[in-house]
């Protein structure tokens, strides 16, 4: 059991991870993540590192802990204008986001689609080989974003249906996002330019 909660715990923490990484315009690598059992909270606070909890909304009870040297978030809060608060937000608010989206599981997508394209809503799918989502035009009032698995992307029958195919543009060689981040990114630009 303690792998699977590393596991749930490694991708949330490894969301914060990249949105930092993004941030330093640098690669931050993490460690594998250690499950301990605590007793109680106080237990945590520490005077040499940044603190960051970021507990669980639904379907466990519980917190992960990204533990960041105190200088270390202090270079990255002083490059942002950020107070230790600040980024302890940052980080917090990036690995929890996908609570405050609406999410619809359904049997058949490729009928969803169809159904979505008839209510006039515009689908864009997420690929490397597709146009920088910031030159998306016009910009489409209602929109669904496809996002596929990381190791395979979006199936060929759901990248048929797509009207667009839009992708983030990388620097410094990087090649790809986890979907996580990527999502937040594309929603970002397409909503925001």
């Amino acid at each position: 059991q303690a792998d699977i909660v590393g596991e749930v715990a490694n991708i949330c923490i490894g969301n914060a991870a990249t949105s930092l990484s993004l941030i330093l315009n640098r690669p931050t690598n993490i460690t594998t993540p250690r499950v301990e059992v605590l007793a109680e909270e106080a237990s945590l606070s520490s005077d040499n590192h940044v603190l960051v909890k970021v507990p669980y909304t639904k379907g466990l009870d519980g917190t992960n802990l990204m533990v960041l040297d105190r200088h270390d978030a202090l270079i990255i809060a002083n490059r942002q204008g950020l107070s230790e608060q600040g980024i302890s937000g940052m980080l917090r608010t990036s690995s929890g986001a996908g609570y405050e989206l609406d999410i619809c599981v359904v049997n058949d997508d490729l009928s969803a689609l169809n159904e979505l394209k008839q209510a006039g809503f515009t689908l864009l799918g997420a690929d490397a080989s597709g146009q920088d989502v910031r030159a998306l035009a016009p910009k489409p009032e209602k929109f669904v974003l496809l996002m596929g698995a990381e190791d395979k992307g979006i199936g060929k029958k759901a990248m048929s249906k797509c009207d667009k195919i839009v992708a983030i543009k990388m620097k410094n060689n990087w090649d790809s996002l986890n979907v996580g981040v990527a999502t937040a990114i594309l929603f970002d630009r397409i909503k925001n330019g």
